[in-house]
C-alpha cells in the first residue's frame, strides 16, 4: 500500500466515521474481529485492540454500541486483504466498507495501518496533542515584558 493510498484511506474514515468526540470525552464503538486463517498470521483480537488502545490511549471498545466497526483480514489471490466496515451510531445511516491491500506475509505491517485508521476514525480528536502547558514562572516574564513596552 503506497503512503499516498494509506492517506487517502484514512481521510475516508475520518469522514465516514464522523465520530468526534465532544468536549473531550472518549469516544466508544464495538469490535467484531477476524484475524483470518492462521496462515495469515494476523494478530490476534487482543493484539489488535492493543494497538488502538496504545494509540488513544485508552480502549474505545465496549460490548454494545450504537457505532460498530468490523475488521476482517483475508486473502485474495497473492494479496493480503483488510476490510472494515463502521455503521454509524444512527439507525438511517448506512454501514461503508473500506478494503486495505497489503502483500502477502505483511500481516502486522498491514494491521499497523489498520490499526492506525480504526483509532483515527473512532477519535479523531486524539490526533491533534493537548497544548503545552507554559512553563514556571512564563506568566510573570511576559508581564513585565509587556509593562516594559508600555
Amino acid at each position: 500500500m503506497s503512503v499516498r493510498g494509506a492517506a487517502q484511506i484514512l481521510i475516508a474514515l475520518l469522514l465516514l466515521a464522523g465520530s468526534r468526540s465532544a468536549r473531550g470525552e472518549e469516544a466508544h464503538a464495538s469490535l467484531v474481529y477476524d484475524p483470518g486463517p492462521a496462515e495469515l498470521s494476523c494478530p490476534d483480537a487482543r493484539a489488535f485492540r492493543h494497538k488502538i488502545e496504545a494509540r488513544l490511549g485508552y480502549d474505545p471498545f465496549v460490548a454494545e454500541d450504537a457505532r460498530k466497526v468490523s475488521v476482517v483480514f483475508r486473502s485474495r489471490n497473492d494479496v493480503l486483504v483488510a476490510e472494515v466496515t463502521w455503521s454509524g451510531a444512527s439507525s438511517s445511516s448506512q454501514a461503508r466498507t473500506r478494503t486495505f491491500e497489503g502483500r502477502r506475509g505483511a500481516c502486522e505491517e498491514l494491521a499497523e495501518a489498520v490499526a492506525s485508521a480504526t483509532a483515527i476514525a473512532i477519535d479523531p480528536s486524539r490526533l491533534v496533542p493537548p497544548p503545552a502547558p507554559a512553563p514556571p514562572g512564563a506568566h510573570r516574564d511576559q508581564r513585565r515584558q509587556a509593562c516594559r513596552h508600555r
